[in-house]
């Protein structure tokens, strides 16, 4: 669609050709501008030598190309006070004309943009401008009027609550830096620096100030008061300083997008994606701005921006669907399960707090307005749990895909052996996620019931839909057995199977087909709705379902194509249930057509030091988002035991490991935590168990008793006094009382035998533990 935006000067509302003749005109007729001087003043801008050309230039550029005369106003001339005429370029669309008004009010021209209401970016704007995201608006605005409001001169950068709303806050209503936030240790480090840092930005939030500051957080990442530099921290700043600058789209690569993705919508003129984060969120800004939008409140604007993003990168399930009604826009729901990974696995050295990150992970996606101290997070968690909306799980060798989604279970009863199909964890925890929490609350209550009266009535008796009676009977497992009345069949002795599963997916789905003894499953289900009150199923509660989690720990020591099959394709996003490209297959035991829902979270956790990520299940890999989880020398900022620093203790520990094995190796910091928690006066001890039931035999691990290592490793080979050493080196020069002087024995050519032995007795030693970084 051709874009129609209109442009108003001196009361007059005109296309972008004739916009650009008549602030020519202006120029040259009522301010006295020379052809030479518009000439001067326009290349500098990037505009070609075209925009205006001599009139005797026009007629030689038409003998050699007749297509010039297109591409002029040649029927209205200007002339200026020397006598120059010329005529102007006509050639004006939507990658051009922002520039060229850009230009005309640096000359001091007032033009008003007036947005083509037709195009699908206005539809956009406007529907969200009758639906706006009002409490963020609201609060984004007190946020920035705030800081407005300030006499730079008096202002207290210093003070606690600037610097705990503008720095510390995760969530401070102009935007969201979870979890990119900075932790307790980074910002207690860095926290004598921010006021200088925050005046600075204050008073010029430039994109020169921007590269100053990144120069400053890489100094302060090298001092080791940054984990890793908070960007989005320092962007969510720059942002509430000057919100007509900037936008609060805080990540870079994101704006990057944001800009591949507007240049292939067409919504305007292409948004060059070079630049720092500030040069770039500015210039988005401002090419939106010059759609029409200049007038519009600022923070109406800016928030729409980070919509138009989430639509425009598919964060969101179509904010603005594609087919504009009388309506304009319709609005579809916002879908929870994209502010994390639907498949994500922790992985790092041992230690280094995978297992310790998965609650916070699996609570944030399980519910994701939670917020909470790690208390709380690891209540939340534990109800989690008894709800049944978090499941944990240990993946080891012998782990299996019966364990995993369904396999045989053989039961005897009166000395006959009957076999049914189990479901596994996964296949249970997807079923519940796929109906809801509330259907599968009402359906196991019924089923429960059922299971009750059927122990009270031993006798109990049902009928099919064709009328024929028969009793059931409930021995444990997925199964009911049904018997017949007047029943000739041989295996009437057993009866015939129904399983509760099948009982469960025709309550979810009533046209479904493939069910073993169909008539048998209707019947009981039939039985729990008339006599239990289960109430049917009913769609539309279950649109918004709540989301669930499965961990799966120690996930790289399953076999993983043996343990998830053919499903390890439906667990990609794109081939979930209620997907576009949605998957399903049907289960080799129970015959069951299944899928994975969009409502559940897998995260998984793998220690590196058991396999290298290199070494990873190909098809894993290429459906698991994954994390990086090294150790956090941060943590342990300011943990002394009696003069050891165990933060350097572990660096220096971590470098030669990383020499001698690989990074894959190293010792994490949560080995340490504890003593964080520990009385000072017992921290000592704590650090000799430390050493001697979990860094010792991991590091004998590691090096296969290769004790030259670990001593290196120790810094033993260091230490004057040996007795300091935690792996003593015993030199023995009495070969021949060992090999005997016979031939054999000299053919071993050892100058002297050294043998290895752990010294228990430097653990109880302080400075064995400073030997270990040169104190």
């Amino acid at each position: 669609m051709a874009d129609r935006t209109l442009y108003e000067f001196n009361g007059e509302k005109l296309g972008k050709g004739p916009l650009v003749l008549a602030v020519i005109k202006h120029l040259v007729v009522i301010e006295g501008k020379t052809f030479e001087s518009l000439k001067a003043s326009l290349e500098p801008k990037g505009f070609n030598d075209n925009v205006i050309i001599k009139k005797l230039d026009y007629k030689e550029k038409l003998n050699s190309n007749p297509d010039t005369k297109k591409r002029y106003f040649k029927t209205d001339p200007v002339s200026d006070s020397n006598g120059v005429t010329f005529l102007v370029w006509s050639q004006w669309g939507i990658g051009n004309i922002d520039a060229f008004v850009v230009w005309a009010r640096d000359n001091d021209l007032t033009i008003k943009i007036l947005a083509d209401r037709d195009s699908t970016l206005s539809k956009y704007f406007e529907f969200y401008k009758k639906n706006p995201a009002q409490e963020w608006i609201d609060g984004y605005r007190i946020q920035c009027e705030y800081l407005e409001s300030i006499n730079v001169d008096e202002f207290n950068f210093s003070s606690e609550d600037f610097l705990e709303n503008y720095w510390r806050s995760q969530q401070n209503e102009i935007s969201s830096v979870k979890p990119g936030f900075f932790s307790d240790e980074e910002y207690f480090a860095l926290k004598a620096e921010l006021p200088k840092i925050s005046m600075g930005i204050y008073s010029s939030p430039t994109s020169d100030e921007y590269d100053d500051v990144k120069s400053w957080a890489s100094i302060a990442k090298k001092e080791g008061k940054f984990n890793t530099i908070k960007h989005g921290v320092i962007n969510r700043y720059f942002c509430a300083c000057s919100p007509s600058s900037y936008c609060t789209i805080l990540n870079h690569e994101q704006l990057r997008d944001f800009a591949g993705h507007w240049n292939k919508s067409g919504f305007g003129p292409n948004i060059d994606p070079r630049g720092n984060w500030a040069e770039l969120n500015s210039r988005v800004v401002k090419t939106i701005k010059l759609r029409g939008f200049e007038e519009e409140d600022t923070y109406l604007l800016n928030t729409f921006i980070y919509i138009l993003k989430e639509h425009l990168l598919g964060e969101v399930e179509n904010v603005f669907s594609e087919e504009l009604g009388a309506e304009g826009i319709t609005v579809i729901k916002k879908n929870k399960n994209l502010n994390q990974s639907l498949n994500t696995i922790l992985y790092g050295p041992p230690g280094t707090g995978k297992t310790f990150n998965t609650i916070n992970r699996a609570v944030n996606a399980a519910d994701p307005s939670y917020v909470g101290t790690r208390t709380e997070i690891k209540k939340r968690y534990d109800e989690l749990v008894k709800d049944q909306r978090i499941h944990f799980i240990t993946f080891h060798q012998s782990f299996s895909y019966e364990e995993f989604i369904e396999g045989l279970r053989a039961t005897t009863d009166a000395g006959q052996i009957s076999y049914s199909v189990e479901p596994g964890i996964f296949k249970r925890i997807c079923q519940v996620a796929g109906i809801g929490a509330k259907a599968s609350n009402s359906f196991d209550k019924a089923l429960q019931q059922f299971k009750d009266k059927i122990d009270a009535e031993p006798d109990l008796q049902l009928t099919t839909v064709q009328g024929r009676r028969y009793k059931v009977e409930y021995h444990g497992n997925s199964t009911f057995r049904v018997f017949p009345n007047g029943s000739k069949n041989d295996d009437l002795a057993r009866g015939y199977p129904v399983s509760i599963d099948n009982i469960r997916r025709l309550y979810q789905n009533p046209e479904v087909k493939d069910l073993y003894n169909a008539s048998y499953v209707k019947s009981i289900l039939g039985f729990f709705k008339r006599e239990l009150k289960l109430e049917e199923y009913n769609y539309s509660q279950t649109a918004d379902k709540d989301n669930y989690v499965l961990i799966i720990d120690e996930i790289n020591r399953g076999n993983i194509s043996s343990i998830f099959g053919d499903l390890i394709t439906l667990i990609e996003p794109s081939k979930r249930a209620g997907q576009e490209e949605a998957l399903s297959v049907e289960l080799p035991y129970s015959k069951e057509s299944f899928s994975v829902p969009n409502n559940l979270h897998i995260i998984g956790t793998m220690n590196t030091a058991d396999r290298s990520l290199a070494l990873m299940d190909t098809a894993l890999r290429r459906r698991f988002d994954f994390i990086e989880m090294m150790p956090n020398l941060n943590k342990l900022a300011g943990i002394d035991v009696d003069g050891i620093n165990i933060s350097k203790m572990l660096e220096v520990i971590n470098k030669r490991i990383e020499v001698l094995y690989d990074r894959e190796h190293t010792l994490g910091h949560a080995f340490f935590m504890p003593l964080k928690d520990e009385a000072e006066d017992k921290r000592f001890n704590m650090l000799q168990g430390i050493f001697k039931n979990k860094i010792l035999p991991l590091l004998e691990e590691y090096f296969f008793e290769d004790w030259e290592k670990i001593r290196l490793v120790l810094g033993d080979n260091q230490k004057t006094d040996q007795n300091l050493a935690f792996i003593s080196m015993v030199k023995n020069n009495s070969i021949g009382d060992l090999f005997g002087n016979d031939e054999e024995a000299e053919n071993l050519r050892l100058d002297e035998i050294v043998t290895y032995q752990r010294n228990d007795a430097a653990l109880e030693e302080i400075e064995a533990y400073k030997g270990i970084y040169g104190e």
